[in-house]
């Protein structure tokens, strides 16, 4: 099972990412095989993340694929994905602070995926924290833009 990290803005991920992201899962499992996707269940561009894994998990890619979330302990935050998506392989983890399942996230990932509102890093920017978890952790990481250029990190 290949361990994908999903981060992104609570404002939501525009066309351009959704659709790189789209791209991106469906190469990372022809590539790997089965995908775990890890994400922290937050509104916007999580819930964008789980709903898009969900469908191509259904009707196009590996039917071993799961979900593990990170639930945050800000609950109007919360996108609750696991009531929406519930008929794919799940798992919930305990609810923490957003700091603290982001890097969990980081942690049990093999590659991190970003979706960040802007083009340049913000601080008081969990999606951009997140991302700075991920270089200290030297874990190869993507982040998609909001015009859908992407850049790899290794």
């Amino acid at each position: 099972m290949y361990n994908v990290g999903f981060t992104g803005t609570q404002h939501g991920m525009t066309k351009e990412q959704n659709s790189k992201l789209k791209q991106m899962l469906i190469e990372l499992e022809l590539l790997y095989g089965p995908l775990t996707l890890h994400h922290g269940d937050c509104v916007g561009a999580d819930f964008q993340a789980h709903s898009l894994f969900h469908d191509l998990t259904i009707q196009r890619i590996h039917k071993l694929n799961k979900v593990e979330i990170y639930p945050s302990s800000i609950l109007t935050k919360r996108a609750h994905s696991d009531r929406k998506y519930g008929d794919i392989n799940l798992v919930i983890h305990s609810t923490k602070s957003p700091l603290a399942r982001n890097k969990d996230i980081v942690g049990a990932s093999n590659v991190l995926i970003a979706a960040p509102q802007g083009r340049h890093e913000e601080q008081r920017s969990g999606t951009w924290a997140t991302i700075r978890y991920a270089r200290a952790a030297r874990l190869p990481h993507y982040i998609i833009y909001p015009d859908g250029h992407v850049n790899y990190f290794g």
